[in-house]
């Protein structure tokens, strides 16, 4: 029985000893209080936006990917290897036409076998020449990216917080930092987070088709002699002809690429200075969190699309 009272005796002294430290606590809180600092919050969101803008600089350097490099010994160790084996088809084209046109009573004149040897050399220096031929067409569209890309920048939310966090709202958060259990910074992180994680989320997927783009663009130039084969076969040169389109819809692709992400860049820039703008003279709470959402929504949208729009104006869709 004494111990039991013992140990309610103690219960209470820990009781009354915690009350007496709340208050303490609470007496002698420090200027942050809150559950979430308005400094924390700054460094969250500029953590996002670090992240967003290396994704986005990211994709854009994807797009300068070259399968042309010094650095692919694997992509020209590759195309040697096809060289031969559309060197073979060349000869086997040639027979086919050979005897084709020899059936041709009429066509046996020394003007038209001429042309038919004629012809033979002429697909083999088109086979010893296709990666010269292919890079060239590369190239093309590269100085068109080159000439977008002259003055724009790999950085898309650029200064600071003003896109997902007004004065205002920031002017709220430093405020609510004394209060005790202060909540305002960590509830606006927690309505950004989902913004955040979709834009990454967008980022990511570009990041996907610009790479599928490099695979296809890498296996276009490994091949290539193969379909070039057939420009000597009266049969069969519209698989040539079809496959130079599809290589140069591919290269074409990356153009419209760049341009969309430029544009995006842009209109993101534009719209950050509007309602920063507008935020202030307004003196209202509004921020660029969805305008950020649709635009980047769109993007994603075109870039999952610039395939086929990159066909359809080659002409191969």
């Amino acid at each position: 029985m004494i111990k039991i009272t013992a140990l309610s005796r103690n219960k209470r002294l820990f009781i009354f000893a915690f009350i007496i430290a709340v208050v303490i606590y609470l007496f002698t809180v420090p200027v942050s209080a809150a559950l979430m600092p308005s400094d924390q919050l700054q460094t969250s969101v500029e953590g996002e936006i670090d992240a967003i803008n290396s994704a986005y600089g990211q994709c854009r350097a994807l797009l300068r990917i070259s399968p042309f490099s010094s650095g692919y010994s694997a992509v020209e160790g590759a195309v040697s290897i096809v060289q031969g084996t559309a060197l073979v088809l060349v000869s086997l084209f040639f027979v086919i036409e050979f005897f084709v046109k020899t059936l041709q009573f009429e066509w046996v004149k020394w003007e038209n076998v001429l042309l038919l040897m004629a012809k033979l050399f002429v697909g083999k220096a088109l086979i010893d020449n296709t990666p010269a031929i292919m890079q060239t067409v590369y190239d093309a569209f590269m100085d068109l990216q080159n000439a977008v890309t002259l003055n724009n920048s790999n950085q898309i939310l650029t200064g600071g917080m003003g896109m997902f966090i007004s004065d205002l709202q920031w002017q709220t958060a430093v405020a609510d930092d004394p209060n005790v259990f202060g909540t305002y910074s960590l509830i606006r992180n927690i309505q950004l987070s989902p913004v955040f994680l979709i834009l990454k989320l967008c980022m990511l997927a570009c990041q996907v088709v610009i790479i599928g783009r490099i695979f296809e663009l890498m296996i276009y130039t490994v091949i290539a002699p193969l379909p070039m084969s057939t420009f000597i076969s009266s049969a069969a040169n519209d698989v040539g002809k079809t496959f130079v389109k599809s290589y140069a819809a591919v290269c074409l692709q990356a153009f419209i690429l760049v341009v969309m992400f430029t544009v995006y860049g842009d209109v993101m820039v534009t719209v950050r200075d509007a309602v920063m703008s507008y935020a202030g003279s307004m003196g209202t709470a509004a921020d660029g969190s969805m305008e950020a959402l649709l635009l980047t929504g769109a993007l994603g949208m075109g870039v999952l699309k610039s395939g086929s729009w990159a066909k359809k104006i080659c002409g191969t869709a």
